[in-house]
Formats: structure tokens, C-alpha cells, sequence
């Protein structure tokens, strides 16, 4: 008998407000990062500490050293050891990360070495996947490597525009890793990225601004993308 299949949601909160927001609207999972509007990077250790503490949905961290390109130096790739130790110490459920190098591939040996420090927490390998040259090549090189996880756009600015490589990767996958869709998903197209995607995991950020604050993820927001989501998703999969 075939196994229902069932939509998992991702908030990719960038604090304490952002993360409360997201359990409070029912969400499966967050993804703690920091500096949001520049696509995130590794938050501090305050922060993942005090989200631990009052979150209890799964708190997945993101480890990224900077902005920028995923091609790292040394002191960077040091970086992100002691920050995937902090994590570790603070018990978070999983670890988002990706390393390529300079010839657009994934840098498998450091890679490697990180998802050893990280074992047996599940893994993802986050957008540096929609930089690669390769991305079916990629695919299988993650796999092998043991992350559980995929983000992506589909190797386009928006997961919308991508829906169609991210559909070719779930079945080429055929079950042995989840591919999770997001960037750029809204309350106004989540529903034509759950039909054309194939996907059951979804990440976005549902984020405001309010006058003279940081970025935050809206509650009303994360909701109204849930209930689409939700609705489309079992529809489509009844």
C-alpha cells in the first residue's frame, strides 16, 4: 500500500519573534539564520540558545560564515566547525549547510568532513545547490554524501520559475533524499508551486518590515501560506 504523502512547511526565522511566530501559526520546522535580506548566515550563539529554550518544534540551524559566494577560505571553513560545535552543545534538531568550490561543484571533501562532525543529525544542503554546474550530477554527490535535505529554487532567482527542475530532481531522487522548494514563495503563489513542483516540503520566510525594525516573520502571514498550502497540497495529492 502506498504511504500518503505529507506537506511539511519550513520558516526560515531569524530570531527569537520570527521563531515564535512560525510555532505559533503550526509550521513543521524552522531554520535559524541571521542578516535574512542577505540571504542569511549563522546566527549567534545568544540567539540559538534562547530559540531553544522556547521553541519545540524542531530548530534547524543554518550554518553559513558570510554573504556571498559558498567557496570558502580556511579561517571560514574553521568558522563554520566551531559554529556546527556550538550547535551540537545546544542540541538543535539539524544543521543546514553547503561548501562548492571553485570549479562549481560541491566540495565534497569538506563537505564530508562536516557531515561526519554533524552525524547523526539530519542534514540539509541549502541554495548553494542552485550554483552548481551540474545540478542531477550534484544530486547524487549529496546523496552519497548523507544529507537528508535539498533546498532549491530549482537553479532559478524564484522556486516558481524552477518548478520544473524541481520536479526532475524529486524523481530522480525517487525517495532517497527530500527536495524542499523555496525562495520566493507568497500567499500568492504557493498554490502554483505546490501543483507544479511535485514537492512536499516548502521554506520561506513570510517576512515584514515594520517602520525603523529588522525584518520578521509575520504570524498572519505564515499562516495565510500554511492554509493555502495545506488546501492545494491534499487536494492535489487526495
Amino acid at each position: 500500500m502506498e504511504t500518503k504523502r505529507k506537506l511539511i512547511l519550513e520558516v526560515c526565522a531569524n530570531g527569537l519573534d520570527s521563531s515564535l511566530n512560525a510555532q505559533r501559526a503550526g509550521v513543521d520546522r524552522i531554520e535559524l539564520c541571521d542578516f535574512l535580506e542577505a540571504g542569511g548566515i549563522t546566527p549567534h550563539s545568544d540567539v540559538v540558545s534562547v530559540v531553544k529554550e522556547r521553541i519545540v518544534i524542531p530548530v534547524y540551524v543554518l550554518i553559513r560564515p558570510r554573504p556571498g559566494n559558498f567557496i570558502y577560505s580556511k579561517e571560514e571553513f574553521r568558522k563554520m566547525q566551531k559554529e556546527i560545535d556550538m550547535c551540537l552543545k545546544l542540541k538543535v534538531e539539524g544543521i543546514v549547510l553547503g561548501i562548492l568550490n571553485s570549479e562549481g561543484n560541491v566540495d565534497i571533501d569538506r563537505c564530508a568532513e562536516l557531515v561526519n562532525i554533524v552525524k547523526p543529525l539530519p542534514l540539509t544542503f541549502h541554495r548553494a545547490f542552485d550554483k552548481v554546474k551540474n545540478p542531477l550530477v550534484a544530486l547524487e554527490e549529496i546523496i552519497e554524501l548523507g544529507f537528508g535535505r535539498i533546498l532549491t529554487s530549482g537553479q532559478k532567482a524564484y522556486c516558481l520559475e524552477g518548478s520544473e527542475m524541481i520536479s526532475q530532481l524529486i524523481a530522480q531522487a525517487n525517495g532517497r533524499i527530500s527536495i524542499m522548494a523555496g525562495a520566493g514563495i507568497t500567499e500568492d503563489n504557493i498554490a502554483e508551486v505546490v501543483r507544479r513542483s511535485n514537492a512536499n516540503e516548502f521554506h520561506f520566510s513570510a517576512k515584514v518590515k515594520p517602520p525603523n525594525e529588522n525584518y520578521i516573520s509575520d504570524l498572519n502571514r505564515i499562516r495565510k501560506i500554511k492554509e493555502i498550502a495545506e488546501q492545494t497540497f491534499y487536494h492535489t495529492n487526495a
